[in-house]
C-alpha cells in the first residue's frame, strides 16, 4: 500500500483522481510493480515522485488524519490595504504639459 504525496490523475486507471494523502492503489485495483515504480520514482510524465510507501501500522483513523493534513492549505499572509491618503502621498500624480 502506498500514500499519494502529490495529487495526480492516473492515466492508466481511466483518469482516476488521487488527492495527496489518499491510499494508492484504490480499493479493488491491481497495479503492476512497474507502475508502482513509475509513480514512486521520477520516470513519469510529471518527473517527480507521486506516491510513497504507506506505514502499515497506521490505523484507519490515522490514515484519515494524514489525508486531511496533506490536503489542508495554508492561508497566504494578509497584506494590509493602504489607506487612500497614504497611497496618494507615495505616488505623485502625473501632470500633462501644455503645447504652446
Amino acid at each position: 500500500m502506498y500514500r499519494v504525496i502529490k495529487a495526480f490523475y492516473d492515466t492508466q486507471d481511466d483518469d482516476h483522481y488521487y488527492e495527496a494523502g489518499d491510499l494508492y492503489p484504490r480499493e479493488g485495483l491491481r497495479v503492476a510493480e512497474k507502475r508502482i515504480a513509475e509513480l514512486a520514482g521520477t520516470k513519469n510524465r510529471r518527473r517527480t515522485a507521486l506516491i510513497a510507501p504507506a506505514q502499515e501500522e497506521e490505523a484507519p483513523e490515522q490514515q484519515e488524519e494524514a489525508a486531511e493534513e496533506a490536503t489542508e492549505t495554508t492561508k497566504p499572509e494578509e497584506i494590509p490595504e493602504e489607506a487612500p491618503e497614504e497611497s496618494a502621498e507615495k505616488k505623485p500624480k502625473a501632470t500633462k504639459k501644455k503645447k504652446g
